[in-house]
Parts: structure tokens; sequence; C-alpha cells
């Protein structure tokens, strides 16, 4: 299944990763993987670095060098330039740009293509490096055949058209073969309600079934649930814990946690949280209003249950897999899993699962 990763892999391919500035193909100021600097107070944004001393360049060093940059003859290879430079970004830097560009234009790109989300994936892939090359207005107005194609979701016209005469031959095939990749693949309601995280094209194939203290999730936390599912090659899973108010938090612990194990309390949410709990055992109500007083106080919440981002899973099969899968995802940006607290560490009784959004 691809994935954003892949397409961050085809763009840095595509537009090389450049940590100097140098001058793009019609003679803008560019850095890292095709970031255009639009002018000397942008490029003083930017954290450069003294090449021969590791130091941060001062603004007015980097206005000298994007100035010198840009007085260059374009139509250079991009690293030709470097003998006129003296500072570089950072990888992290440049990544950290390149993510952020990738994340706003598949934001923008829903203004023109109300329907992106919904696309598959390739579609996507093929509209966000359109977008990244030519610029979202250069995407909308230059190619209406294109665009006319995509919105009729006629992804065998979208390819023909796809092709941009000023780039190589080679990036060109990649964006037409990701779009022909769709003619065989059909946009789910599913799939549309995903929201661009993770999804697998057997999500659909995936029962969820709730335990008493469980609210149903809503399509979209419920196609990334079952895409991990399918992802670890189950058809189902037990959902026993979702949202919950403080009265069910305090409820829980004290019936559930405080009865089965003290220290849970302590290891959970810390020893003021016990030592409330024990003040307030026969008091339900008592405990809830003191635990939300006290979030309210500390300005967080003491459990992801109660900020609507977390659920208790119990899988359908190896619950190994299913552990494997979602700490696989956890670091892949924008994938929509955030944590996983896997039974038995800090003594969770069952796989506890936290997304970047709200699942209910």
């Amino acid at each position: 299944m691809a994935s954003w990763s892949d397409f961050e892999h085809e763009i840095i391919a595509s537009e090389g990763s450049i940590p100097h500035m140098y001058l793009d193909t019609v003679g803008k100021v560019t850095v890292g993987v095709g970031n255009m600097i639009p002018n000397a107070a942008a490029a003083q944004q930017l954290k450069f670095m003294l090449r021969n001393t590791v130091q941060a360049a001062s603004p007015q060093q980097i206005r000298a060098e994007f100035d010198t940059i840009a007085k260059q003859p374009k139509g250079k290879v991009a690293s030709t330039y470097i003998v006129h430079t003296t500072m570089d970004l950072p990888q992290s830097e440049i990544t950290r740009l390149m993510r952020d560009r990738i994340d706003s234009l598949r934001r923008e790109l829903k203004n023109p293509f109300p329907s992106f989300d919904s696309y598959p994936i390739t579609v996507q892939f093929a509209l966000v490096d359109m977008a990244f090359n030519l610029g979202l207005k250069g995407l909308v107005d230059k190619f209406p055949k294109f665009n006319k194609a995509i919105l009729s979701n006629d992804w065998q016209t979208a390819a023909k058209e796809s092709n941009r005469p000023q780039l190589s031959a080679s990036r060109n095939l990649t964006v037409k073969t990701w779009i022909e990749k769709a003619s065989s693949q059909t946009a789910t309601p599913a799939a549309a309600a995903s929201g661009g995280y993770f999804s697998h094209v057997d999500a659909k194939n995936v029962t969820l079934k709730y335990g008493e203290n469980a609210v149903k999730l809503n399509d979209m936390a419920a196609n990334l649930m079952k895409s991990i599912l399918a992802a670890s090659g189950m058809k189902g899973a037990t959902l026993t814990s979702t949202l919950r108010t403080y009265h069910d938090q305090a409820r829980i612990t004290i019936t559930q946690t405080y009865k089965s194990d003290p220290s849970k309390v302590s290891t959970w949410y810390g020893d003021e949280v016990l030592q409330a709990c024990k003040l307030y055992l026969k008091d339900i109500d008592g405990f809830a209003k003191w635990w939300e007083a006290y979030d309210k106080k500390r300005g967080k919440v003491s459990s992801k249950h109660l900020s609507n981002k977390a659920m208790d899973v119990v899988p359908d099969g190896d619950r190994i897999k299913f552990v494997t899968k979602v700490r696989e995802l956890v670091p892949v940006k924008g994938s929509g899993v955030s944590r996983i607290i896997p039974k038995g560490e800090m003594k969770e009784p069952v796989d506890h699962v936290e997304f970047t959004f709200e699942v209910t």
C-alpha cells in the first residue's frame, strides 16, 4: 500500500535535495527540495548555517548570499551554484520545509478538488507533485483539460493531460503512471472517510465490535482502525473503551482500576490522583468533580480517553502483529496514529491506541 513517505522519496528524487541556495529553471532562488525563496526576507527566516564554522548565519549574511545567487545566470545545474555560497540548511530543516509544503498543498488542493481526500492515493500523489512544481495557481490555470478530467474521475484522460513539457520524461512518466494506476481502483465511502490517514484496501472487510463502555467510532477513526487491523491480517476487534466523561473516568478508576490494583492509578495518572481516589472511594461524583478541576488547573487531561483521542482494543487475532503495525505507523507523518501502550506495559489490561484526531 503506497504511503506519503513513498511520495517523499519520489519528490526528493525528482527535485533533488540541495542544502545551499541556487537558481531554479526559471531563475528563482531556491533551496532544499525545490523550496522557492521569494525574497531575502523569506531567506532570513530559514536556519542557514555557515559551512566552515557550523554557526548560525546572521540575517545580514543570509541577505547578502541571497542577493549574490539572484544575480547569477539561470539554467545551470543546481550544484554548480555552490561556489557562490558559504552556508547550508541542515537536513532536518530541509525535511521540515518539504513536509510543511506537502501538507499545505494537500489542504489547499481541496479547494479546486473538493473530493481530493476520496481520490485513490496515487491520484493524490500526482496532484501534489504537479502543484509542488507548478504552484496551485499554475496547476489550476494552465491545465484545464487535466483539471476537468480529475473532477470527473476520468483517470485515463487525466493521465494523458498530465504532461509538463518543461520537466524530464522520467518525472512525467512517474505522474502519468500514478494516475493510470487509479483506473483499476475505486474510491469507496470508507476511503473518503479516511481523511488521508493510513488506509488499507481490505478495511471494508473488517468488523468492529464495542464493549458496554465504548462509544462508536466516527467514520474516519473506524476506517483507520479497520485499516490497521486489515494490514495485520485480521477481520475484526472489540473496542472496550473510547470517549469518557470525567464521571466515566472516575467510575472506572474506582470500580475497576483501583479495585484490581491501586498501583495502576498511580502508574497511569500520578500519586495525586491516587490519593484523591482513596479519599473519594464512596463518592464517584465528588471524585469526578475533583479530577476535572485538577486537569483544568494543570492545563492538560490525565487520560487521552478524556480528550477523545484514545481507544482500548482487543484484536481478533495475534495481537503482537497488531501492536507491531501500530508501532510502525506512530513515526509516520500523516498516518493518524500517535501512540500505543501495549497490553502489559504500564499495567494496561488491553492494547491502548491513540490517534491524532477525535475518534468518536
